[in-house]
């Protein structure tokens, strides 16, 4: 569990220069996971949103995944899903956020394996 939050702030550690990742504690097969992840454009989500693992839904009657966010579920737009990006290496849903407003706002989102 703890080399799944130190992949997670990968994101936030490659982007504020100051900060160093603990020396140790990240596993680069994680690291590598997210910082490679592109969007549809090609854009790096680690570059502008913050990657953690979520519970994910896929809800029939919409058609669309949703993601527990800070207590509340939130629609993924499906320009954000990454169907063509590898699960998570251990099966879990994967979204890049920031808060860019009320609500956080969705960069990316990997759904769980044998969700395809």
């Amino acid at each position: 569990m703890l080399a799944l939050l130190a992949a997670g702030t990968a994101c936030v550690l490659r982007r504020r220069a100051a900060a160093r990742p603990p020396a140790g504690r990240l596993d680069p097969k994680l690291h590598a996971w997210f910082e490679k992840a592109t969007n549809r454009f090609g854009v790096n989500c680690c570059g502008v949103a913050d990657g953690r693992v979520v519970t994910a839904r896929f809800d029939m009657a919409v058609g669309a995944w949703r993601v527990l966010l800070e207590g509340g579920w939130q629609y993924v737009p499906p320009d954000k899903v990454l169907d063509h990006y590898p699960p998570f290496p251990d099966g879990s849903a994967v979204v890049w956020t920031d808060h860019a407003g009320p609500r956080p706002y969705i960069y990316c989102f990997v759904p769980p394996a044998g969700a395809g």
